[in-house]
């Protein structure tokens, strides 16, 4: 299976069949938002499909360069974690985001649980702070576990999808899902 990026929200997927297959991103007018006033779902989207576009002009001007892709890959990546999971009002801010999205991505040891002696968790802390959210030790166990759940979740669908080249399921969403909610308190 491979795939590329024709740019303006679109992706093109070629099966192992050889079938051509374009799919459009787009935002559902449907979407349940759940989301503080001060954050417009609209804009983060035009920002998501301005990063897939960058990642597209990327790819056909410099497809040698894989450090760069890859550094440019997981900054991408890392920033759909931190919109999606700022759209649901979880996570942290966007540096402790992409500082746990990058040791998920490059498939690093990562801790399940943060302790507090954990460089990690002052900041997270910090960050709840900031967006006047509770910061105690629960609080910031939670924010870990919605970033780093995240991330997995994400990575589990590119390694099923594009790397093993496996149709896009229901089994792959919902095993996406559940490493997503794994030890997630949705209350």
């Amino acid at each position: 299976m491979a795939a590329s990026l024709p740019g303006y929200g679109n992706l093109r997927i070629k099966s192992l069949g050889g079938v051509d297959k374009y799919l459009n991103i787009e935002m559902s007018q449907n979407y349940d938002y759940d989301i503080p006033d001060d954050i417009e779902p609209e804009a983060l989207y035009e920002e998501f499909e301005y990063l897939i576009d960058q990642v597209a002009k990327m790819l056909k001007e410099q497809p040698a360069n894989h450090d760069v892709f890859d550094q440019v890959l997981v900054e991408t990546l890392a920033t759909m974690v931190y919109g999606s999971n700022l759209i649901e009002s979880a996570g942290a801010g966007f540096g402790i985001t992409k500082k746990l999205c990058e040791s998920i991505f490059k498939s690093e040891e990562i801790r399940e649980e943060i302790i507090e002696r954990d460089n990690d968790y002052e900041l997270l802390k910090q960050d709840l702070r900031a967006m006047n959210l509770p910061h105690g030790f629960l609080a910031v166990l939670q924010s870990y576990r919605e970033i780093i759940q995240h991330a997995k979740a994400t990575r589990y669908m590119i390694q099923q999808v594009y790397l093993d080249g496996k149709d896009l399921s229901e089994g792959i969403i919902m095993e996406a899902h559940r490493i997503l909610t794994f030890k997630i308190d949705t209350d």
